[in-house]
């Protein structure tokens, strides 16, 4: 499904703004925001979004501690 990548660049459940380097991780929330307004997705369904840019090829972009998870670690997600 297209979206605009503009739409990418702002996140309204943390009222945050993004820089295009960011933003490229932000397009996968984007993503799933749109699938949902759209009824693709119905919102009972758990969610993995896998943001491969934010921290791996940027690791100075991290600006708080990160979480190390354990495989049978329960992940809370956003609604």
């Amino acid at each position: 499904m297209p979206f605009s990548y503009v739409e990418s660049l702002s996140c309204p459940k943390c009222q945050k703004k993004y820089d295009a380097s960011k933003a490229r991780g932000a397009a996968t929330f984007a993503a799933v925001r749109q699938l949902k307004a759209s009824g693709w997705l119905k919102g009972t369904e758990h969610i993995v979004c896998l943001n491969t840019g934010q921290g791996i090829k940027y690791p100075e972009s991290v600006e708080e501690h990160v979480e190390v998870l354990q495989p049978s670690d329960r992940i809370s997600f956003i609604r």
